[in-house]
C-alpha cells in the first residue's frame, strides 16, 4: 500500500444514525436505522419498546436503549468481511492487500487519494468501500483518531487556524516555513531540534542573508513551533534560546542624503511630479515612505492654530507609536496642495500599503543623483531626525514627530507633545536650502 499513500489528512469516525422516539399503540419505541451493510441480516430498522406511554419517561430511557441497539450493530460489524473494499483494491490492480484493522486508516486515505486523482475505475466501489471501512472502524472501541504530525501537515493547520493581522505577514511566514521544511525534510515535528534550527541559519548565512533576515525567518518557524506546543502536538518548543550572533551580515545604517544632493533631487525636472512630492514629504516630515505613499487628502486636516497636519491615527502603520499627527512644513503644504482621494497613485497591496511601488519609483530618481548604496528614500527619515537635532529640537519632540514614542493614540490624544510645539519644531527646517 505504501506506493499509493500520497494523500494525507485527518479522518473522524462517523457515528451511527441518531435514534428517534415513535408512539406505537399507546407506547413509545426507540427506532434506529440499521447500517447499510447489515440490512440484509437485520432489516432496515430496529425498534425497541420503552415500556411506557409517558414521553418524559421514554426520553429518560432512550439513551440506555439506544446503546443496547448500537451494541447489536457493533457485534454484527465485528468480524464483518470487507468484500467491497477488497473489490475496490482489486479493480485498482493491487494484490495481497492487508485489510486488518491496523491498516484501516491507510486504506481510507488510499481510497480518498484515488478519488482525488481520478483513478477510480467505476461501479462506485470507492464510496461504498469508504462506508464499509468507516463502519468497521466505528465498531472497534479501541480505534483512536490518527493525526498527521509531519511538519507540512502541522504547517497546514497552523496557517489555517491562526489569524494574522496582515496578509504580507502570513505569506512571508508561509514562505519561511516552506523553506525550512525543504532544508530539514518533512519530518515529524516532535523530532525537530535546535540543530535543525542552526542548520537553517547556516544555510541562510551561506546565501548571504542579513542577520536581521535570518532572525526574522527563524522567528516564523519558532512561532509555528510555539503554536504546536499550545495545541499539545509537541511537549515543548525546541528553537528557543538559540544564539544567532555568528549568522548573517550585520546591517548597515542608512546614510543621510546631503542637502546639496537633496536640492538636485527636489529640483529634478525630468522626474515625475509625484516622486518629487513624495521625497519632499519625507524630507520635511521624517515619515516612513508608506505613511505618505498610501495617504489620502482626507487625512490632511486643519489644526485650530491654522496650520495643516497629516492624521495617521487610523492609518495602516508599523506600530502604535506611529499612530500620530504630523504637522506640515509651510513649504511642504504648498507642494502637496489640496485635493480629494489618494495623494499618490502607487498601487496598494493586499494590506493596503504602497511601500514596494513607491520605493522602486523614488529610488530611480535618487540613483540619478547619487550612487551611494546607503542613500535611499528611507535616508530622509534618518536625515530628518538629524536636521531637528541640529536646530536644537529636543529628543522628546523629535520622537513624537517621527513616531518613535508612544504616539497620539497610545498616548490618548494630547498626553504627549502638542501639535503646535511639533509644528514650530518642523518650521525650523530651512526650506530655502533645498528648494
Amino acid at each position: 500500500m505504501e506506493h499509493i499513500l500520497e494523500h494525507t489528512g485527518r479522518f473522524s469516525a462517523v457515528d451511527f444514525n441518531e435514534t428517534s422516539l415513535t408512539l406505537v399503540k399507546g407506547k413509545y419505541y426507540v427506532v434506529a436505522t440499521v447500517p447499510a451493510e447489515l440490512r440484509e441480516k437485520l432489516g432496515k430498522q430496529i425498534r425497541r419498546s420503552t415500556g411506557t406511554s409517558d414521553r418524559s419517561v421514554a426520553l429518560r430511557r432512550k439513551h440506555d436503549i439506544t446503546e443496547e441497539i448500537y451494541s447489536v450493530f457493533r457485534q454484527n460489524l465485528r468480524g464483518h468481511k470487507l468484500p467491497i473494499t477488497e473489490q475496490f483494491f482489486a479493480e485498482q490492480g493491487f494484490k495481497d492487500t492487508d485489510l486488518s484493522k491496523e491498516n484501516f486508516w491507510e486504506l481510507l486515505q488510499a481510497i480518498e487519494y484515488a478519488q482525488i486523482t481520478n483513478q477510480v475505475r467505476g461501479f462506485d466501489t470507492d464510496t461504498r468501500a469508504q462506508a464499509e471501512l468507516q463502519a468497521a472502524i466505528r465498531a472497534d472501541p479501541e480505534y483512536t483518531e490518527q493525526v498527521d504530525s509531519n511538519l507540512s501537515a502541522v504547517a497546514t493547520r497552523y496557517f489555517a487556524e491562526r489569524s494574522f493581522e496582515r496578509v504580507k505577514t502570513k505569506t512571508s511566514a508561509q514562505s519561511h516555513v516552506a523553506e525550512f521544511i525543504e532544508l530539514v525534510g518533512d519530518k515529524e515535528i516532535g523530532v525537530v531540534s535546535k540543530l535543525d534550527g542552526y542548520n537553517y541559519c547556516k544555510h541562510l548565512d551561506k546565501q548571504g542573508a542579513a542577520a536581521k533576515t535570518i532572525n526574522s525567518k527563524l522567528s516564523s518557524i519558532r512561532s509555528m513551533m510555539t503554536w504546536a506546543e499550545q495545541q499539545g502536538i509537541i511537549q515543548s518548543t525546541p528553537l528557543v534560546g538559540m544564539s544567532l550572533k555568528a549568522y548573517g551580515k550585520k546591517a548597515e545604517s542608512y546614510r543621510p542624503i546631503p542637502v546639496a544632493i537633496t536640492r538636485s533631487i527636489l529640483n529634478d525636472t525630468e522626474a515625475a511630479k509625484q516622486e518629487i512630492q513624495l521625497l519632499a514629504a519625507m524630507f520635511f516630515t521624517g515619515c516612513r515612505i508608506d505613511e505618505w505613499a498610501a495617504a489620502n487628502y482626507e487625512q490632511i486636516k486643519l489644526a485650530p492654530e491654522g496650520f495643516r497636519y497629516l492624521d495617521l491615527s487610523d492609518a495602516v502603520v508599523k506600530n502604535d507609536g506611529s499612530e500620530r499627527f504630523v504637522p506640515l512644513h509651510p513649504a511642504l503644504d504648498k507642494i502637496i496642495g489640496e485635493g480629494k482621494g489618494r495623494i499618490f497613485s502607487y498601487p496598494l497591496d493586499a494590506d493596503g500599503k504602497a511601500t514596494n511601488a513607491a520605493s522602486k519609483a523614488t529610488m530611480k530618481v535618487i540613483r540619478r543623483h547619487t550612487n551611494d548604496k546607503l542613500h535611499t528614500a528611507h535616508s530622509y527619515r534618518h536625515g530628518f531626525k538629524d536636521l531637528l537635532r541640529d536646530v536644537g529640537v529636543s529628543k522628546e519632540v523629535n520622537d513624537f514627530i517621527t513616531g518613535h514614542d508612544q504616539g497620539d493614540v497610545a498616548g490618548k490624544y494630547g498626553a504627549g507633545v502638542s501639535l503646535r510645539v511639533r509644528y514650530e519644531a518642523i518650521c525650523l527646517i530651512d526650506a530655502a536650502a533645498v528648494l
